[in-house]
Parts: C-alpha cells; structure tokens; sequence
C-alpha cells in the first residue's frame, strides 16, 4: 500500500512538474504591446512588428476603449515603478521589462532580431 501511494504521488510530481515547466514556457515566450487606435506613433511600432518576423509571439491590446487593457498596463507600469503611461508600450515577461515610446521599442525588437 505505501509503495502504491509512494508511485502515485511521484507520478503526479513529475506531472505537476512537466505542466509548470510548459505552463512557464509559454507565457514567457509572448510580448505585449499596450497601444491606442488614436496614436500615430503606434501606428509605425504596429507596421514595423509587420515588416520583421519577431521569433516570438506578439499580444497587442488597445487601451484607450478598452478599460480592463488600459488597468492591466496601468498595474504593470506602477509595479515596474515607471510614472508614465504612454503609449506604446512593450512588455517583456522572460525580462520583466516594459520599454516605454516607438523608438525604445524598435530598438529593442531590432537587437533582439541581431541575436
């Protein structure tokens, strides 16, 4: 009996452990990029993110109309401690990092093209 429970239990470690090691993978494999329909700027980082083929995958959300993408962006710039809430924005989760304005982005997206 203590050897059935003893197997039982490493298989659902060794699962749990396989699922939260894809689980991490994933989500850290996508970067977002906080934008406003109304922003020009915006509009050259968005066709620049067309012209390139970023090796990972990219998330936009708009918050200018869309409240629940603006608070979202809002709580991840205080807890990056950056003041400003301009636009755009990309968030980096593999570095924790948010690159505020068009040119800090497409510089950052074309080093990442280099490596």
């Amino acid at each position: 009996m203590d050897r059935k429970l003893f197997l039982i239990g490493l298989l659902f470690g060794n699962l749990f452990l396989v699922l939260s090691i894809f689980t991490y993978r994933n989500e850290t494999d996508e970067l977002v990029l906080y934008y406003s329909e109304e922003c020009p700027q915006c509009e050259e980082v968005l066709k620049y993110f067309l012209s390139v083929n970023i090796p990972r995958r990219l998330i936009t959300k708009e918050v200018f109309y869309n409240e629940e993408n603006y608070d979202e962006y809002e709580t991840l710039a205080k807890r990056l401690r950056i003041d400003t809430l301009s636009v755009p924005a990309l968030y980096d989760p593999r570095k924790d990092r948010l690159l505020v304005g068009d040119k800090e982005v497409i510089q950052y997206i074309t080093k990442m093209l280099r490596k």
